[in-house]
């Protein structure tokens, strides 16, 4: 056998166990049921899971004024680490009289 087809059946079988190898490691855990945390009971099979907490909704007060909607909005945090926003059943307030305004800035 040449040297090189030798060496280059070695290195397609180095690439494949590597690719094999990676494809493993790889996750897409969407699982729905996380573990419960430590010293916290686990709900029975087959129970719903509870509803979010509402510390991360938008509070009621959003909801008064165009006005209180837009400070709301203007006093999210923009970072990586904050939690999502939960909307639920919100429906903001509207005024089709008042001008557009600017959120950032």
């Amino acid at each position: 056998m040449k040297p090189g087809i030798k060496q280059g059946s070695r290195l397609a079988t180095v690439l494949l166990i590597s690719a094999l190898g990676l494809a493993a490691c790889g996750s897409d855990n969407d699982n729905p049921n996380p573990a419960p945390p430590p010293g916290a009971s686990a709900p029975p099979p087959g129970a719903s899971a509870p509803p979010p907490a509402a510390a991360n909704g938008v509070p009621a007060s959003a909801g008064a004024s165009v006005a209180a909607y837009i400070a709301y909005l203007k006093g999210l945090k923009t970072d990586e680490t904050s939690l999502p926003v939960t909307i639920g059943g919100f429906v903001p307030p509207v005024d089709d009289t008042a001008p557009p305004t600017a959120l950032g800035g």
